[in-house]
């Protein structure tokens, strides 16, 4: 565990940085890490919060930082590649779970700042990392709070040129999948109840094809080993199906219509979950409009 005078030396740097501005935004210089919003600092050091030092790392991981909006030109990417893979290695040698919610705090600071792909730290350790805390959090009531927050840091890494990971093992994959389909099926409810669309850009069609080849090795997954997994592909089922229900395919192009409806089918079908009479009735005029369309049909 960081011991009290880690914790008081995290906090008094930042107190010693904070910079009174009119948008009540703190700039934080410490190591070439910046850019935190003040609000999210205080309530990280609130006497609302647990004492557990841990517990405050993981309510800030969940909560903030927020970078979006700030320049990154000032940073030094030496220094905080060096800092970033200290922290790495603290968690490896140690297993500390303050550790690896402070590192996911700094990861999210990267990629709000865009610089996941110009900072260089080691991926392999960054994934065992994320496995470690999945597992973990994975028991717990509020980890949809959670995860959304991983998939975030894992979306700018997969898409990355220089810091990318390979899924090359089944564990890869299903920890890719899981943390994906949570994220996922918390968008697509927003969207169905009324808060924003669900759009279909590159990196989500990316997230559904991890999803859609591991509906693929479904028969072959060791499911006592990874008993979450069904659990979590279904909710993430049920809200593709809520989705069709509310008939907001429609908002899509054709294109991203039979994406979806190709992953609803291949989903319905491994898990074994009924479709709902107006769900198939709605598919089955989709999927007819589409062999109308000779030249799509040859395509597609």
């Amino acid at each position: 565990m960081l011991n009290n005078n880690d914790s008081e030396t995290i906090k008094e740097a930042i107190e010693h940085y904070m910079v009174s501005t009119s948008s009540q935004d703190l700039v934080v210089q410490m190591n070439g890490v910046k850019n935190i919003k003040s609000h999210i600092l205080y309530q990280f050091f609130s006497k609302r919060f647990p004492t557990n030092r841990c517990n405050k790392f993981r309510m800030l991981s969940q909560v903030g930082p927020d970078s979006k909006g700030y320049h990154n030109s000032g940073l030094c990417r030496v220094q905080l590649s060096e800092n970033e893979n200290q922290i790495k290695n603290k968690y490896s040698s140690t297993k500390d779970e303050d550790i690896a919610w402070l590192l996911f705090i700094i990861c999210r600071v990267f990629h709000g700042l865009k610089l996941l792909d110009g900072v260089e730290f080691n991926i392999s350790k960054f994934y065992i990392n994320t496995d470690s805390i999945f597992l973990v959090e994975i028991n717990k009531r509020d980890y949809l709070q959670v995860f959304p927050r991983m998939s975030q840091k894992w979306k700018g890494i997969v898409k990355g040129s220089e810091n990318s990971i390979n899924i090359d093992t089944i564990d890869k994959l299903i920890l890719m999948a899981s943390i994906f389909a949570i994220d996922l099926s918390k968008k697509m409810k927003h969207a169905v109840n009324g808060f924003g669309k669900f759009e279909i850009f590159k990196i989500i069609k990316h997230r559904f094809n991890v999803l859609y080849l591991t509906l693929v090795t479904f028969p072959i997954i060791d499911h006592s080993a990874k008993s979450w997994l069904r659990a979590i592909l279904i909710e993430l089922h049920d809200s593709v199906q809520k989705y069709i229900e509310k008939t907001l395919l429609n908002d899509m192009s054709f294109e991203n219509r039979l994406f979806m409806t190709q992953y609803f089918i291949k989903s319905h079908v491994t898990l074994h979950i009924e479709i709902s009479d107006c769900d198939n009735e709605k598919i089955h005029r989709f999927l007819t409009k589409l062999s109308e369309k000779k030249q799509r049909s040859i395509v597609y």
